[in-house]
């Protein structure tokens, strides 16, 4: 059992990049306020680039997601990009009851740009509330994708996006 906050890379001033991490079993528990996510690669002032999230279960090693948990293939705080960062969940043994949300690549503060992160859910039920393939704050949020295949792929309460922006144009 992990209790809160799990990386595949970190940084504090610089760039997280070509980080992954790899979950087959066991279970990520929410312990609230902010050290409640998983990242394949966290870039508190730089570039999260090229990161991912891969989270396998199967009967033998069953994993299961508490809810409120919040998973990045890579995540920019602030002053950087999220550029082809990928989340992928597969297997029917992986338990995810109310994930708090999946994002493939994020810019959580300033103007990078979110661009060619992918989400991929496969052959299983998922009780996600919001898949996002590239949310940024200000940036531009181009090339992201959300692919969902096989399962009953439900419930979902918030949608599933491609990209998301604040910035206008």
């Amino acid at each position: 059992t992990i209790l809160g906050r799990v990386t595949g890379g970190f940084s504090a001033s610089g760039n997280a990049n070509d980080n992954s991490l790899i979950i087959t079993g066991g279970t990520l528990n929410d312990l609230g306020g902010n050290a409640h996510h998983a990242y394949g690669g966290y870039a508190e002032a730089g570039d999260a680039n090229g990161n991912s999230v891969n989270v396998a279960g199967s009967t033998a090693n069953p994993f299961t997601i508490n809810q409120g948990y919040y998973i990045y293939g890579g995540n920019s705080n602030t002053l950087g990009s999220a550029m082809n960062n990928t989340f992928e969940i597969s297997g029917p043994a992986a338990t995810t009851s109310g994930i708090g949300g999946v994002r493939g690549g994020t810019v959580n503060g300033g103007s990078g740009d979110a661009t060619g992160n992918t989400v991929t859910v496969t052959g299983r039920e998922i009780g996600i509330r919001g898949i996002i393939g590239g949310p940024t704050l200000d940036g531009e949020a181009s090339g992201n994708a959300v692919n969902v295949s096989g399962g009953a792929n439900s419930p979902l309460t918030r949608p599933l996006l491609g990209r998301q922006s604040n910035h206008p144009g």
